[in-house]
């Protein structure tokens, strides 16, 4: 943070540039100053390039990466906001799958498309997709 002014008998602010470059959004257990924020800031790069990139892996890469160490439920957090920013949230996510399989089944009219969900949960099974041209093809080639 930086303040600029002038001192003509008691000091005032003139203008201040309200940005922290001091890293004082890290909070954590272990670290008093690492925040999920921060996780999800120093793991994006590595989560858009490797989907699969795991909490455990993200703990060992910030260790060595900052000399941070932090707990396993951080890490975990800090993935949930990246992903979130990313893709969405679940629910939301679950609920295009709907909206997908009816656009898809209005311009591929003779594909398959089948969600399946709990009856009693309603949670998400298993969705298949087998789209008219690609079962064609496939009948063809064989």
């Amino acid at each position: 943070m930086f303040a600029h002014g002038a001192f003509m008998g008691p000091s005032f602010v003139k203008s201040l540039n309200n940005i922290h470059s001091c890293g004082c959004d890290i909070m954590s257990d272990r670290h008093p100053r690492t925040s999920k924020k921060w996780v999800a800031n120093a793991v994006k790069g590595k989560l858009v390039d490797k989907p699969t990139y795991r909490a455990s892996e993200m703990m060992r890469d910030i260790c060595r990466d900052y000399g941070i160490s932090i707990p396993y439920h951080q890490a975990w957090w800090g993935k949930e906001v990246v992903v979130s920013s990313l893709y969405g949230d679940f629910i939301t996510s679950y609920h295009m799958l709907h909206w997908y399989s009816e656009r898809a089944l209005q311009s591929n009219s003779k594909s398959v498309l089948s969600l399946e969900v709990d009856p009693e949960t309603q949670r998400f099974k298993c969705f298949f997709i087998c789209f008219q041209a690609s079962a064609y093809e496939f009948k063809v080639g064989c």
